[in-house]
């Protein structure tokens, strides 16, 4: 016979064992370089925490990535702005990097994010950066 308490006990062991703790989760601040998850043709990109701040109760994390390998030539390999979650970093980040980080447009991005009451990812930064290049792909370019 199974005593009453031990599958409460063990599902609890389990959890505790299973789930990271607090201070093993990284802690970002404005200013940090990160190497991330990247798609094949932008390794070595690399992704900057910009500004961080709240909308409401969620903290948003204000990125710019550079290093991008975008199908259409005539697209800068940068994304100046974008607003993501703390789960976005929490799986797309790898290790912070000392590698130098360009200056972006970066506010402008931003200002426009905050005049459209912009939202925020909540999905890798890689695929954000495939939703990127799918757009561009598809527009006509400018003469």
């Amino acid at each position: 016979m199974i005593p009453k308490w031990l599958p409460a006990t063990l599902t609890a062991l389990v959890a505790a064992i299973g789930s990271p703790s607090h201070a093993d989760q990284p802690t970002y601040s404005e200013g940090q370089v990160w190497e991330y998850r990247t798609r094949s043709q932008d390794t070595g990109s690399l992704l900057k925490i910009q500004r961080i701040s709240n909308l409401g109760p969620e903290v948003v994390y204000h990125v710019s990535v550079i290093g991008l390998g975008m199908r259409r030539r005539d697209i800068p390999g940068v994304l100046q702005h974008a607003p993501v979650s703390r789960a976005t970093l929490d799986e797309s980040v790898t290790k912070l990097s000392s590698r130098n980080f360009p200056t972006t447009d970066f506010e402008e991005g931003f200002a426009e994010w905050q005049r459209a009451g912009g939202g925020v990812f909540t999905i890798p930064v890689a695929k954000i950066i495939v939703l990127l290049d799918e757009q561009t792909n598809s527009m006509t370019a400018v003469p």
